[in-house]
């Protein structure tokens, strides 16, 4: 007798569970159960819907129409009119930020050229990224990415539609997902590598791959005739993204504060949503107003900044690094190329201080060489020719992925029963993976007996820590993956050579931050970078929290058992400054004052002002990330794992040294600062959303799982 699951969820019931009654009344020929994935699965509303993991067992009921309403996302630009008849082919052109930085404003060029013979819609990705949906299409509808990440919202059956861009190399640098990016530039019609490097990465995949550099309108984008250079006090410019500590140190913010501070010049600034500057104002408010533009940047596609500065005639210092203009300029002669420290940077300003002959060759060769490479009237052919190759051809189309009719067993070892730390966090992991893998919990083994009985097992293995893999035979771990969740395994363990040379025998490694991924990377190359996932739809702030600037409830967390693992997490630091400050502190502890899973919001992080964790290192903590998902403004120190790597102090993170003054001095910063509080809870919030979506993560262990398990 097959099944039909009826999934109406709890605010449905008083309707939805007319409809389900009915059914049961009349088909008894089924068993019927609620909530409850089944051979047939009836899923009575779009919000349930979203839920849940899709697969061809599903009917969707489509109840009303106000679910849709509020997408953020306009149907209507692409379903209005009878398109089916259009003459001009459609292209769908996906962009980060229309009309506001980078790529959507080079984008804004090329449409202007040939929107005479397509179609152009441009969408806004992120509203598609945040809701997880794909594109609505017509069939004979094609595609222009601005990036390989956007290729997620395109189905598999219509990437065969899809022009992707190769506007970074961020993507390709040591990132767990280049497999995943190769796969799918193999699905697209065509490709766009705008620099030699990318270009290569291209051709790997996809045998339809053009070099193309980004253009501009170089009628509009031009020198100012009246322009007198200061040579003697050069006037400073940056352009850049640097919402992030990571971004800052790719684009060289820092080395350019420090050198511009050092010569006592002045620097200009034009930064990504905090400092921008209206595009079509670039040019009379930025570039007309600096002598030197610098981006000692870690790597670049083919830089707009870089481009309008050449186009403009202002001389450019930048690396070897960045991209087409790196591989293209000629040193000394159209640019100046230094290296990523402070010493290289000052000392390539120092060459152009009094120095009008230099400033005005770089100047007159950086405005020829824009009008040779990127000028818009000779670029936007070639992206007619690129157009022209996927629309006028009919290539297969790609079967999309097909899952295995029987789920992939993973035993999984888990610690204290899964009531601390990762065994929460997998918990909300299991919940998105378990329609492919079905995982058996094992507890970690404590007897002879229990190592006994795991070395029966024949199942893929997934550990969530290394000190498991003692327990699992040579044989069985060659279907293991680990997880390295904490630094304390290799920092002065006599256990460390045993630990690695463990790890070599893994089938992959899952690594919480960048410092463990490189020690994985030294044993194992099936080593990748992904941080600690929740569900953002429950783990969210208090609506209408206030906090207390003067005296703030101070939450930690933490394994206090020993005297060692408390001064490692700090938390003598932290009662210490509460007690003298007079604050309130509320601590929940392994195995002492434990708080359910489930209760943790209501009963610890709604009620905290601010949480507090000095701790001596992590992988990627769990007490952070819920602070961060929660809106609950953090304190730690840099040794903090992936947090430590990637929040940015006063931004989204208060960073303190590791000691009584450094705590008291960093707690100091919040009293009577409101502003900063809101500012972290905001900013920790939207950090949560970019990196510990439990979605976006669970799909990142699904690829590693599908490659490595058998």
């Amino acid at each position: 007798m097959k099944t039909i699951g009826w999934h109406i969820g709890s605010d449905y019931t008083w309707a939805f569970r007319h409809i389900a009654d009915y059914f049961i009344e009349h088909w008894p020929q089924f068993k019927h159960v609620f909530n409850e994935r089944a051979d047939i699965n009836m899923v009575m509303s779009p919000v349930y819907f979203k839920k849940m993991t899709v697969d061809k067992s599903m009917f969707l009921h489509m109840d009303g129409h106000r679910f849709y309403e509020n997408l953020g996302v306009s149907f209507d630009e692409l379903t209005a009119g009878n398109k089916e008849t259009t003459e001009k082919p459609r292209i769908i052109s996906l962009i980060w930020a229309k009309d506001k930085w980078s790529w959507g404003l080079v984008y804004q060029r090329i449409h202007d050229k040939l929107s005479e013979l397509y179609e152009f819609i441009p969408l806004e990705f992120e509203n598609y990224r945040e809701k997880r949906l794909f594109i609505p299409t017509l069939e004979q509808d094609y595609f222009f990415c601005q990036n390989v990440t956007q290729l997620a919202c395109i189905r598999d059956n219509k990437k065969h539609h899809a022009i992707v861009r190769l506007g970074g190399i961020m993507n390709f640098i040591e990132n767990d997902a280049v497999n995943y990016f190769l796969a799918e530039i193999e699905k697209c019609g065509a490709v766009i590598a705008t620099n030699s490097k990318l270009y290569e990465i291209g051709l790997l995949a996809n045998k339809n791959t053009f070099l193309i550099p980004n253009p501009i309108n170089l009628k509009k984008w031009c020198p100012d005739p009246a322009r007198v250079w200061n040579y003697k006090n050069p006037v400073i410019g940056f352009v850049g993204n640097i919402t992030t500590k990571t971004k800052i140190k790719y684009k060289g913010y820092d080395l350019i504060l420090r050198a511009t501070a050092d010569l006592g010049l002045n620097l200009n600034r034009a930064l990504f949503n905090s400092q921008q500057i209206p595009h079509d104002e670039m040019k009379a408010r930025f570039y007309d107003k600096i002598d030197i533009l610098i981006l000692p940047t870690d790597g670049e596609g083919s830089s707009n900044t870089i481009m309008e500065a050449l186009a403009c005639g202002v001389p450019v210092i930048t690396t070897k690094a960045a991209g087409y203009h790196g591989e293209n300029l000629e040193d000394m002669e159209s640019v100046i190329f230094c290296t990523k420290t402070v010493a290289s940077v000052t000392f390539s300003i120092k060459i152009l201080i009094n120095n009008p002959d230099l400033f005005d060759k770089l100047s007159i060769n950086g405005r020829k060489f824009a009008e040779k490479h990127h000028n818009i009237d000779e670029i936007a052919p070639k992206y007619l020719a690129v157009f022209e190759s996927v629309i006028n051809k009919k290539p297969e189309v790609p079967p999309e992925y097909v899952k295995p009719k029987e789920r992939i067993k993973v035993s999984n070892i888990v610690w204290a029963g899964g009531v601390w730390s990762w065994g929460a966090v997998y918990k909300d992991l299991h919940a998105k993976l378990c329609d492919e893998f079905d995982f058996l919990d094992i507890n970690h083994p404590e007897t002879a007996r229990d190592i006994e009985d795991l070395h029966q097992l024949n199942h893929n293995f997934f550990c969530h820590n290394i000190t498991q893999l003692p327990f699992i035979t040579d044989p069985q771990k060659l279907k293991t993956i680990v997880r390295l969740g904490g630094i304390m395994n290799f920092e002065d363990s006599a256990h460390a050579g045993t630990f690695l040379e463990a790890i070599s025998k893994c089938a992959a490694v899952i690594a919480t931050n960048e410092r463990l991924k490189e020690i994985g990377l030294k044993q194992n190359q099936n080593t990748y970078l992904i941080p600690n996932g929740r569900n953002l739809k429950q783990w969210k702030p208090r609506q209408g929290k206030t906090f207390n600037s003067q005296k703030p409830v101070v939450g930690f967390i933490g394994n206090i058992l020993t005297k060692a693992k408390s001064e490692y997490k700090g938390y003598g630091l932290v009662t210490r400054v509460c007690r003298d400050m007079g604050f309130e502190i509320k601590t929940m502890a392994y195995k002492q004052n434990h708080i359910p899973n489930e209760q943790m919001q209501a009963e610890f992080w709604q009620k905290l002002d601010l949480f507090i964790l000095p701790t001596d290192g992590e992988g990627c903590s769990n007490s952070i990330m819920e602070a961060l998902c929660c809106g609950v403004p953090v304190i730690t120190t840099e040794k903090a794992g992936y947090h430590g790597e990637t929040l940015t102090d006063g931004v989204n993170v208060v960073f303190c040294e590791k000691s009584y003054g450094g705590v008291l001095s960093a707690v100091r910063r919040f009293i009577g600062n409101p502003d900063l509080f809101h500012g972290l809870s905001v900013q920790g919030r939207r950090f949560a959303e970019d990196h510990h979506d439990i979605i976006d993560i669970s799909e990142r262990y699904r690829n590693v799982f599908r490659r490595h398990y058998k």
